[in-house]
């Protein structure tokens, strides 16, 4: 078996009372690999029609596990000083209908719903300063390793411990609750610049050649356990 992480082996180890040589880790591939380099931020700006000022991004598929709900309330509320945009297609029209009626006329939430091809998640990723996730209960996530890939400073709930992003590191802020630390763990974030050159350790570390040759060695490892 494979897992995205040691926390992640661990749990499955422990769940379904497996043999520990049995189960590897291999890093989850990195999805950066077809967009390219970032855009300018002005210029991705321009392009998206962005006014100045700060951006925080919630991106991919809009549905009811990423909680994209409580950070919304909390950004209507406490009114930091980043806008929040919601980008991608939502699993229904009417989850669209839900979160549209959420934000209702907030000033500082934007949504963009529909699908989202390579070209324009590139823009939005190069115009972001800072990525908030809040899965309510997810093993892993390409998304949250793609802005990890990104060099954009990214927010995720301390509960998904299974999700592995080259931690402690300052571009990974962890958030307990919205009560306590969110919005410390938000200045924090916006206080780092994106920087993809930053990232090229992690990227390495998950490139497609690295996640071939784990996985063609664990299928080797299989074979001869079998035949033995």
């Amino acid at each position: 078996m494979f897992a995205h992480s040691d926390i992640a082996r661990i749990r499955l180890i422990e769940e379904f009372d497996l043999e520990p040589a049995r189960v590897r880790v291999i890093p989850h591939g990195d999805l950066a690999v077809t967009l390219g380099s970032p855009i300018p931020r002005a210029e991705a700006r321009a392009t998206l029609g962005l006014p100045e000022g700060k951006f925080a991004l919630m991106f991919g598929t809009v549905e009811p596990y990423k909680g994209q709900e409580e950070v919304i309330a909390w950004w209507k509320k406490v009114r930091p000083i980043a806008t929040l945009a919601i980008v991608g297609n939502p699993v229904s029209p009417g989850y669209q209908s839900e979160i549209a009626a959420a934000i209702g006329d907030a000033q500082n939430i934007r949504a963009e719903f529909g699908w989202l091809p390579d070209d324009r998640l590139k823009l939005w990723l190069s115009a972001a300063d800072v990525a908030v996730f809040n899965y309510r209960q997810i093993f892993t996530s390409g998304a949250a390793c793609l802005a990890r890939s990104w060099g954009l400073p990214l927010l995720i709930p301390a509960r998904l411990d299974t999700i592995a992003l080259d931690e402690p590191s300052s571009f990974v802020q962890r958030f307990e609750d919205f009560e306590n630390d969110f919005g410390a763990r938000l200045d924090d974030a916006l206080g780092i610049a994106p920087d993809f050159a930053a990232a090229a350790a992690w990227r390495a570390a998950c490139s497609w050649d690295t996640v071939a040759r784990l996985t063609a060695d664990g299928y080797r490892a299989a074979l001869a356990d079998r035949k033995s």
